[in-house]
């Protein structure tokens, strides 16, 4: 019983914000991002939901994608 409960509170304390579709950066996959508009046939991986939902039926086992996102929020201004 120990064992589960700390494995709870392990997993619910490190639980942080997270962000789904977020295309507006380089996050879409880097295969993706080489082959530009030719990856649309050939989506076989997690980014297929951007590119071409239909090729995520080409997975063949589970799937997870990590990653991340640096945001410096400095300002400068100068004449």
């Amino acid at each position: 019983m120990k064992k589960i409960l700390f494995a709870l509170v392990t997993v619910l304390a490190s639980v942080t914000t997270s962000f789904g579709a977020c295309v507006d950066t380089y996050g879409i996959g880097s295969k993706a991002t080489s082959l530009g508009g030719a990856y649309s046939a050939y989506a076989d991986d997690p980014f297929a939901v951007y590119y071409n939902p239909a090729g995520l039926t080409q997975i063949g086992r589970p799937t997870v994608v990590i990653g991340a996102h640096m945001i410096d929020p400095r300002v400068e201004i100068k004449n």
